[in-house]
């Protein structure tokens, strides 16, 4: 039962990995890193400082997505070797099932990726809490999804910078805003932005009454810099 179970689940799963090969296209990858490094060998490469860390930016996300490639690949190796020895009778449930576990789960996360194709998700972001009506409670309520959000930002790998903190009167936060540092970290939190709600018995209420809490929550693409403004002679005055 179990063999069957996960030869199910496999095939499922390589059909998967198959479609997103289509999207992760590893020559591709390989060909835009190779074009890219070219133009870091030139002479005046460096001339251009704002261009310059784009091309490098660029390569470093290139060699993700192609890392991720190779991971995948070799999830779907390790699975499929799993299966052949099960195939021939071995005794390998329990690592068969962990190695099929792990190879489910990247699936999604490269499920994921294929996703964020707007023009924006592959930028950092800048992620504001403001606290809305309530006082304390609500700023309680921000100061709690302040440490929320940093959370996932360290189990991500993402690095934060407080770009603005003001502390409550009492308890929590009146104000923070952060930039979020990563890849396709505004794909992956803009879905987080608009009125979070939170109902609970007050800590701060000496009647112990219920108060239901509001906080707003704002997400922002991090634009680059070097953008080209050109005015024409007729427009100036």
């Amino acid at each position: 039962m179990i063999y069957k179970n996960i030869k199910t689940i496999f095939k499922n799963q390589k059909h998967n990995s198959q479609k997103c090969g289509g999207i992760f296209d590893k020559k591709a990858i390989q060909e835009s890193i190779s074009e890219l490094q070219l133009k870091t060998t030139q002479p005046n490469f460096w001339d251009d400082n704002q261009s310059a860390q784009k091309v490098l930016k660029n390569i470093s996300v290139f060699e993700d997505d192609l890392k991720m490639w190779q991971d995948l690949e070799e999830y779907y190796q390790e699975v499929e070797s799993y299966l052949e020895l099960l195939n021939e009778g071995e005794e390998v449930d329990k690592d068969a099932d962990i190695a099929l576990e792990t190879f489910e789960e990247y699936i999604k996360k490269v499920q994921i990726r294929k996703l964020l194709n707007d023009k924006d998700d592959h930028r950092n972001a800048i992620l504001t809490i403001h606290p809305g009506a309530g006082g304390t409670e609500s700023q309680d309520w921000a100061s709690m999804l302040y440490r929320l959000y940093s959370r996932w930002c360290e189990r991500n790998g993402y690095k934060t910078k407080i770009l603005d903190f003001q502390d409550g009167d009492e308890a929590g936060i009146k104000d923070v805003s952060i930039e979020i540092s990563g890849v396709y970290v505004y794909g992956n939190i803009k879905s987080e932005r608009g009125v979070h709600r939170l109902v609970r018995i007050s800590p701060f209420d000496s009647n112990s009454k219920r108060h239901t809490s509001f906080a707003s929550v704002f997400i922002y693409p991090v634009i680059d810099d070097a953008v080209e403004i050109k005015i024409e002679d007729k427009d100036i005055r």
